[in-house]
């Protein structure tokens, strides 16, 4: 399985970057790709 469009807490989703990576392992995902939104209130720590 393939997600290649997740968002964490750091954008509109709600789980942490660690988080969603270990749901994503516990389902069988073999790539993910994390997709934040960037924007001035959370530059700072998705980059």
């Amino acid at each position: 399985m393939y997600d290649f469009h997740t968002h964490t807490f750091l954008s509109d989703g709600v789980l942490s970057p660690i988080e969603l990576i270990r749901r994503a392992i516990a389902i069988g995902y073999k790539t993910m790709a994390i997709t934040d939104h960037v924007g001035p209130g959370n530059l700072e720590f998705v980059l």
